[in-house]
C-alpha cells in the first residue's frame, strides 16, 4: 500500500511530532526537576543540572527550530495567514521562549558550567544559580504547553 499524503500532511506530522518531543519532553525534564529540587541532595541537583543543560542545547533549541521551520511550511501549504490568534499566538510563544532561552537560560547556564568545577555542589550559589535556572524553565514549559493548547484548539477561528 503507497502511503498517500500531502505535503501539508508531512509538515503537520513533523511539526507535530517535533513539538511533542520539544515541548513534552521539556515538560518530563521539568518533573524530573522538581523531585530532584524536592531530595534537597545538592549533588545531585548539581549532576541533573550539568545533563539538563547540555539536553536543552542540543536537544530541544534545534527541536525548538524543526517546530518553526515546519509551522512556516503549514502556514503556507495551509493557507492559514499570518492574521490568525493561534499562528501569532505561537509565533510570540516561540520568541519568548527563544529570546528566554538566548539571553537568560544560555549565559546563565554557561555560568553555572564554569562555576561549578570551582565550588562544591553545596555551594550557595551554585544552588542558587541552578534553581533560578529551573524556575524560568518550568515558566517557559508553562508557556509552551499554553501554546500547544491554543495550536489544537483553535480559539477564535
Amino acid at each position: 500500500m503507497i502511503l498517500a499524503l500531502t505535503w501539508y500532511e508531512w509538515f503537520k506530522a513533523a511539526h507535530v511530532l517535533a513539538a511533542v518531543l520539544w515541548v513534552g519532553g521539556g515538560a518530563m525534564l521539568t518533573i524530573y526537576a522538581i523531585l530532584t529540587l524536592r531530595q534537597n541532595t545538592p549533588a545531585e541537583t548539581a549532576s541533573f543540572a550539568r545533563k539538563a543543560g547540555l539536553i536543552g542545547e542540543r536537544f530541544f533549541t534545534p527541536l525548538s527550530f524543526v517546530v518553526l521551520g515546519f509551522g512556516f511550511g503549514l502556514i503556507e501549504n495551509g493557507h492559514w495567514g499570518y492574521d490568525q490568534f493561534f499562528v501569532q499566538f505561537a509565533l510570540g510563544a516561540w520568541a519568548v521562549s527563544a529570546l528566554v532561552g538566548m539571553f537568560f537560560l544560555g549565559p546563565e547556564s554557561k555560568k553555572l558550567g564554569e562555576l561549578m568545577p570551582q565550588r562544591p555542589p553545596e555551594d550557595p550559589e551554585v544552588q542558587y544559580r541552578i534553581r533560578r535556572i529551573l524556575l524560568i524553565v518550568r515558566l517557559d514549559v508553562l508557556l509552551l504547553l499554553a501554546s500547544v493548547f491554543v495550536m489544537t484548539t483553535k480559539p477564535f477561528l
